[in-house]
C-alpha cells in the first residue's frame, strides 16, 4: 500500500529545499523584543521569510529560552533540517524538541519522531521514533496517524499489522480536507482490492464517497461505476457526468431514467460545487550551505 503524505508533515513530505548561506549565530537581540509573543513569532518568521537569518535566530532563539512551545518546535526543526540559516544538528534539535515535548506539544511529539526517524541521523532510533509517533497519534494528529499506518503496513520498526494500520489509517481519514480526501480514495482501494484485507463493498463504498465529496475525481468515478453496478442508475449518472465521462457511458445511464428523472438530476450536476482538490505545497525551507555534510 502506499499512503498519501500530502500537505501533512512538512519536513517528512516535501523536500523542496533552496540553498542560502549561514549568516547568523544564536544570541539575543540587542532590542527588548515586544511582549506579546504572537507578535515577536510574527517578526521572527518575518525575519526568516526574507531570509535576515541575523534577526530571525536570535528572536527564535530568544522566545525557546522563555519557554514557548512553537519557537522551540521551529528551532529544532530547523536544526535537524540545517536550513533557515543553521547547520544541521541533530542533538541541539532533540533538545530544544524535548524541551516543547515536555510542555506537551503534539508538534513536538511527531519532529522528535521525524528526527529519531531519519536514517541519515546520529539519532536514528526506530523504537523512539514510533513511540513519539504513537504519542503524537493517539492526541489525533493526523500526519503521526498516517506515518504509523504506513509503518503497521510495511512493518517498519514495529511487526507488521495490517488491521492496526488501517485503524490509524481510517483515524486520519476522518479528519478534515484537504488530506483526508487522498487517505479516504486509499482506503477505499484497500478494501475495493481485498488484496491485503478481505474485501469489504460497503467500506469501500463508504471511503470512496468521502473522498468523492471532497472533489476527487478518481474516487468520483468509481462512485459512478458502483451505482451503475447497483443499477442505481440516476447517481450513475450524477457523478459520470461530474468526472465528464464520455458522452456514450452518460447516454446509456441516462437511456434508463424517465424525463423527470434526467431534468433533476441534471439541475443537481449543474449546481454542484465542489471544494478545490488540488493541495499545494507549504513554502519551501531555505536550506543552509556552507555546513558540514
Amino acid at each position: 500500500m502506499r499512503i498519501n503524505l500530502v500537505v501533512i508533515s512538512g519536513a517528512l513530505a516535501w523536500g523542496m529545499l533552496a540553498g542560502v548561506p549561514a549568516r547568523a549565530q544564536e544570541s539575543a537581540p540587542a532590542v527588548a523584543p515586544a511582549p506579546d509573543i504572537t507578535a515577536r513569532i510574527a517578526a521572527a518568521q518575518a525575519a526568516e521569510d526574507a531570509l535576515r537569518f541575523d534577526q530571525s535566530i536570535p528572536l527564535w532563539v530568544q522566545l525557546a529560552e522563555q519557554g514557548v512551545p512553537d519557537a522551540q518546535v521551529h528551532l529544532g526543526n530547523m536544526y535537524h533540517q540545517g536550513s533557515s540559516g543553521v547547520c544541521r544538528d541533530d542533538a541541539r534539535a532533540v533538545e530544544w524538541l524535548t524541551r516543547a515535548a515536555d510542555q506537551g506539544s503534539i508538534d513536538a511529539y511527531r519532529s522528535l519522531g521525524e528526527v529519531y526517524d531519519s536514517y541519515n541521523s546520529p539519532r536514528h532510533d526506530p523504537d523512539k521514533a514510533v513511540a513519539w509517533y504513537q504519542k503524537a497519534a493517539e492526541l489525533d494528529d493526523a500526519a503521526s496517524q498516517v506515518i504509523l499506518s504506513q509503518k503497521y503496513w510495511n512493518g517498519e520498526g514495529v511487526p507488521r499489522d495490517h488491521v492496526k494500520a488501517i485503524y490509524w489509517l481510517e483515524k486520519a481519514a476522518a479528519h478534515p480536507r484537504p488530506v483526508s480526501i487522498f487517505l479516504a480514495y486509499d482506503l477505499g482501494n484497500i478494501y475495493s482490492d481485498g488484496k491485503d484485507v478481505p474485501p469489504n463493498e460497503e467500506k469501500a463504498i463508504y471511503w470512496y464517497l468521502k473522498a468523492a465529496n471532497g472533489g476527487l475525481t478518481n474516487a468520483q468515478f468509481k462512485v459512478a461505476e458502483y451505482y451503475e453496478k447497483q443499477q442505481g442508475f440516476t447517481e450513475a449518472y450524477y457523478w459520470y457526468s461530474l468526472v465528464k465521462a464520455p458522452a456514450a457511458v452518460r447516454n446509456r445511464m441516462a437511456a434508463k431514467l424517465t424525463p423527470a428523472q434526467l431534468a433533476e438530476v441534471k439541475k443537481r450536476v449543474a449546481d454542484t460545487k465542489f471544494p478545490k482538490a488540488d493541495v499545494l505545497p507549504p513554502p519551501a525551507t531555505p536550506l543552509t550551505t556552507g555546513c558540514p555534510r
